[in-house]
């Protein structure tokens, strides 16, 4: 979990999940996906937060993953509305070019290894 999140810090040992479902009802793996994004998008984090656009819940979710480069997220941003849909674009875009970019490496690593041959 993160550090930023005041209320869970503020809350006893043992009594994080009871305080959620009092306050708003949610199970903690909502409440992860929630402070991940605040995490990934909020107002601390320089020319990274969401005041200015409209963007679908599950695209935020599938944009704060640990996974998702950086890069990704900024071109999100760049947008004034973002879908799901468009959101898996992006994300399959970057894929495609980490792929793309390592089986250069790894043509060129065979070639150079057949040319020592």
């Amino acid at each position: 979990m993160q550090k930023d999140f005041a209320a869970k810090e503020e809350c006893e040992h043992g009594d994080w999940l009871s305080w959620l479902k009092e306050n708003f009802g949610w199970r903690e793996d909502t409440a992860q996906k929630y402070m991940r994004i605040g995490t990934v998008f909020g107002k601390n984090r320089p020319g990274r937060h969401l005041e200015d656009i409209s963007i679908d819940a599950k695209a935020l979710y599938l944009l704060s993953a640990p996974a998702i480069p950086q890069e990704v997220r900024d071109e999100a941003l760049e947008k004034k509305t973002l879908t799901l849909k468009e959101a898996e674009a992006l994300v399959a875009k970057a894929v495609k070019k980490a792929i793309d970019e390592q089986e250069q490496e790894a043509k060129q690593e065979t070639e150079g290894k057949l040319a020592d041959i």
